[in-house]
Protein backbone atom coordinates (compact mmCIF):
# COMPACT_ATOMS: atom_id res chain seq x y z
CA UNK A 1 0.00 0.00 0.00
CA UNK A 2 2.85 2.39 0.90
CA UNK A 3 4.58 1.67 -2.42
CA UNK A 4 1.36 2.47 -4.31
CA UNK A 5 1.07 5.77 -2.41
CA UNK A 6 4.66 6.69 -3.22
CA UNK A 7 4.13 5.76 -6.88
CA UNK A 8 0.98 7.91 -7.05
CA UNK A 9 2.74 10.91 -5.52
CA UNK A 10 5.66 10.47 -7.94
CA UNK A 11 3.40 10.33 -10.97
CA UNK A 12 1.39 13.36 -9.89
CA UNK A 13 4.52 15.41 -9.32
CA UNK A 14 6.08 14.84 -12.75
CA UNK A 15 6.16 17.95 -14.98
CA UNK A 16 4.02 17.75 -18.13
CA UNK A 17 5.92 20.31 -20.21
CA UNK A 18 8.12 17.68 -21.93
CA UNK A 19 4.94 15.91 -23.09
CA UNK A 20 3.66 19.09 -24.72
CA UNK A 21 6.97 19.62 -26.48
CA UNK A 22 7.03 16.01 -27.67
CA UNK A 23 3.52 16.35 -29.06
CA UNK A 24 4.27 19.59 -30.90
CA UNK A 25 7.47 18.19 -32.37
CA UNK A 26 5.65 15.18 -33.79
CA UNK A 27 2.56 16.89 -35.23
CA UNK A 28 2.75 16.80 -39.05
CA UNK A 29 0.76 15.78 -42.12
CA UNK A 30 -0.59 12.50 -40.71
CA UNK A 31 -2.16 11.41 -44.00
CA UNK A 32 1.24 10.91 -45.63
CA UNK A 33 1.73 7.20 -46.56
CA UNK A 34 5.20 6.94 -44.99
CA UNK A 35 3.63 7.30 -41.53
CA UNK A 36 1.83 3.99 -42.01
CA UNK A 37 4.62 1.78 -43.20
CA UNK A 38 5.78 0.39 -39.84
CA UNK A 39 2.36 -0.35 -38.34
CA UNK A 40 -0.06 -1.37 -41.10
CA UNK A 41 -2.26 -3.14 -38.54
CA UNK A 42 -3.15 0.28 -37.13
CA UNK A 43 -4.50 1.66 -40.42
CA UNK A 44 -8.07 0.94 -39.30
CA UNK A 45 -7.72 3.56 -36.56
CA UNK A 46 -6.26 6.19 -38.89
CA UNK A 47 -8.95 5.61 -41.50
CA UNK A 48 -11.68 5.98 -38.87
CA UNK A 49 -10.10 9.05 -37.28
CA UNK A 50 -9.85 10.67 -40.69
CA UNK A 51 -13.65 10.48 -40.93
CA UNK A 52 -14.17 7.33 -42.98
CA UNK A 53 -16.21 5.61 -40.26
CA UNK A 54 -18.05 8.46 -38.56
CA UNK A 55 -16.91 11.49 -36.62
CA UNK A 56 -13.33 12.53 -37.36
CA UNK A 57 -10.59 13.08 -34.83
CA UNK A 58 -10.85 16.82 -35.40
CA UNK A 59 -14.56 16.76 -34.56
CA UNK A 60 -13.92 14.65 -31.46
CA UNK A 61 -11.17 16.96 -30.25
CA UNK A 62 -13.27 20.09 -30.76
CA UNK A 63 -16.05 18.53 -28.71
CA UNK A 64 -13.80 17.52 -25.85
CA UNK A 65 -12.15 20.94 -25.79
CA UNK A 66 -15.58 22.42 -25.07
CA UNK A 67 -15.82 20.13 -22.05
CA UNK A 68 -18.09 17.30 -23.22
CA UNK A 69 -18.31 14.54 -25.82
CA UNK A 70 -20.69 15.54 -28.62
CA UNK A 71 -20.45 12.83 -31.29
CA UNK A 72 -19.72 9.12 -31.78
CA UNK A 73 -16.04 8.14 -31.91
CA UNK A 74 -15.06 6.33 -28.71
CA UNK A 75 -14.16 3.00 -30.38
CA UNK A 76 -11.32 4.22 -32.57
CA UNK A 77 -9.98 7.11 -30.49
CA UNK A 78 -9.99 5.42 -27.07
CA UNK A 79 -9.79 1.72 -28.05
CA UNK A 80 -9.75 -1.07 -25.50
CA UNK A 81 -9.18 -4.79 -25.29
CA UNK A 82 -12.43 -6.54 -26.15
CA UNK A 83 -14.80 -6.63 -23.19
CA UNK A 84 -16.72 -9.95 -23.27
CA UNK A 85 -19.89 -8.09 -22.30
CA UNK A 86 -19.63 -6.02 -25.51
CA UNK A 87 -18.26 -8.67 -27.86
CA UNK A 88 -21.51 -8.65 -29.86
CA UNK A 89 -20.74 -5.20 -31.23
CA UNK A 90 -19.10 -5.10 -34.66
CA UNK A 91 -17.40 -1.79 -33.82
CA UNK A 92 -16.03 -3.10 -30.53
CA UNK A 93 -14.59 -6.09 -32.35
CA UNK A 94 -13.16 -4.09 -35.25
CA UNK A 95 -11.41 -1.50 -33.10
CA UNK A 96 -10.32 -3.69 -30.22
CA UNK A 97 -6.69 -3.81 -29.12
CA UNK A 98 -5.46 -7.34 -29.70
CA UNK A 99 -2.36 -7.49 -27.52
CA UNK A 100 0.18 -5.53 -25.54
CA UNK A 101 2.38 -4.91 -28.58
CA UNK A 102 -0.48 -3.26 -30.47
CA UNK A 103 -1.31 -1.00 -27.52
CA UNK A 104 2.32 0.12 -27.28
CA UNK A 105 2.54 0.62 -31.06
CA UNK A 106 -0.59 2.81 -30.93
CA UNK A 107 1.07 5.16 -28.43
CA UNK A 108 4.36 5.21 -30.34
CA UNK A 109 2.73 5.79 -33.75
CA UNK A 110 3.63 9.08 -35.46
CA UNK A 111 -0.03 9.89 -36.07
CA UNK A 112 -2.04 8.08 -33.41
CA UNK A 113 0.32 8.85 -30.52
CA UNK A 114 0.20 12.67 -30.74
CA UNK A 115 -3.52 12.60 -31.47
CA UNK A 116 -4.10 10.43 -28.41
CA UNK A 117 -2.10 12.85 -26.25
CA UNK A 118 -4.12 15.81 -27.55
CA UNK A 119 -7.52 14.32 -26.84
CA UNK A 120 -6.51 12.63 -23.58
CA UNK A 121 -5.27 16.02 -22.38
CA UNK A 122 -8.62 17.58 -23.31
CA UNK A 123 -10.46 14.81 -21.46
CA UNK A 124 -8.26 15.17 -18.37
CA UNK A 125 -8.86 18.92 -18.29
CA UNK A 126 -12.61 18.50 -18.75
CA UNK A 127 -12.77 16.03 -15.87
CA UNK A 128 -10.60 18.18 -13.63
CA UNK A 129 -12.60 21.34 -14.36
CA UNK A 130 -15.99 19.78 -13.74
CA UNK A 131 -17.67 21.19 -10.64
CA UNK A 132 -18.94 17.80 -9.44
CA UNK A 133 -16.22 15.11 -9.46
CA UNK A 134 -18.74 12.38 -8.71
CA UNK A 135 -20.67 13.13 -11.91
CA UNK A 136 -17.84 14.38 -14.09
CA UNK A 137 -17.10 11.16 -15.98
CA UNK A 138 -20.69 10.50 -17.04
CA UNK A 139 -21.41 14.10 -18.01
CA UNK A 140 -18.12 14.71 -19.82
CA UNK A 141 -18.35 11.44 -21.77
CA UNK A 142 -22.07 11.65 -22.47
CA UNK A 143 -23.19 8.64 -20.45
CA UNK A 144 -22.13 5.64 -18.41
CA UNK A 145 -21.27 3.43 -21.38
CA UNK A 146 -18.68 5.77 -22.87
CA UNK A 147 -17.37 6.68 -19.41
CA UNK A 148 -16.75 2.95 -18.92
CA UNK A 149 -15.02 2.69 -22.30
CA UNK A 150 -12.82 5.64 -21.39
CA UNK A 151 -11.95 3.90 -18.13
CA UNK A 152 -11.07 0.71 -19.99
CA UNK A 153 -8.97 2.52 -22.59
CA UNK A 154 -7.15 4.62 -20.00
CA UNK A 155 -6.37 1.45 -18.04
CA UNK A 156 -4.99 -0.38 -21.07
CA UNK A 157 -2.88 2.53 -22.30
CA UNK A 158 -1.68 3.40 -18.80
CA UNK A 159 -0.24 -0.12 -18.64
CA UNK A 160 1.18 0.23 -22.16
CA UNK A 161 2.82 3.56 -21.34
CA UNK A 162 4.38 2.06 -18.23
CA UNK A 163 5.64 -0.97 -20.15
CA UNK A 164 7.20 1.14 -22.91
CA UNK A 165 8.70 3.85 -20.71
CA UNK A 166 6.40 6.62 -21.99
CA UNK A 167 6.34 8.28 -18.58
CA UNK A 168 4.64 11.52 -19.58
CA UNK A 169 1.75 9.64 -21.17
CA UNK A 170 1.58 7.46 -18.07
CA UNK A 171 1.24 10.64 -15.97
CA UNK A 172 -1.47 11.99 -18.27
CA UNK A 173 -3.50 8.79 -18.05
CA UNK A 174 -2.96 8.64 -14.30
CA UNK A 175 -4.73 12.02 -14.11
CA UNK A 176 -7.74 10.57 -15.97
CA UNK A 177 -7.82 7.42 -13.85
CA UNK A 178 -7.73 9.46 -10.63
CA UNK A 179 -10.73 11.53 -11.76
CA UNK A 180 -12.58 8.38 -12.81
CA UNK A 181 -11.87 6.91 -9.39
CA UNK A 182 -13.45 10.00 -7.81
CA UNK A 183 -16.51 9.29 -9.97
CA UNK A 184 -16.89 5.80 -8.50
CA UNK A 185 -14.76 3.65 -10.82
CA UNK A 186 -11.93 1.44 -9.60
CA UNK A 187 -8.51 2.92 -10.33
CA UNK A 188 -7.94 0.20 -12.96
CA UNK A 189 -10.66 -1.53 -14.91
CA UNK A 190 -10.39 -5.18 -13.75
CA UNK A 191 -11.37 -6.64 -17.13
CA UNK A 192 -8.68 -4.63 -18.94
CA UNK A 193 -6.07 -5.55 -16.31
CA UNK A 194 -6.94 -9.22 -16.70
CA UNK A 195 -6.78 -8.97 -20.50
CA UNK A 196 -3.42 -7.19 -20.33
CA UNK A 197 -1.92 -9.84 -18.06
CA UNK A 198 -3.38 -12.70 -20.11
CA UNK A 199 -2.63 -11.59 -23.64
CA UNK A 200 0.99 -10.48 -23.36
CA UNK A 201 2.32 -10.13 -26.90
CA UNK A 202 0.13 -12.92 -28.23
CA UNK A 203 -1.70 -12.48 -31.52
CA UNK A 204 -5.44 -12.90 -31.64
Amino acid sequence: MRMNSIRSQTLQSRPLRPLALWMVDRVRDFSHPHLRRNHPQLDRFIDAQDGRAGSSFAQALRGMQTGAKQSCWIWYIFPQFLDPERAHSNLNRKYQLHNQAEAVAFLQHDCLGPRFVQIATAVAEALENHRDPTRAAIQVMGGRIDATKLHQSATAFHLAANKSGLKDIEVLLHRILVKLQEAGFAFEDPVMREKWDACGSCLQ
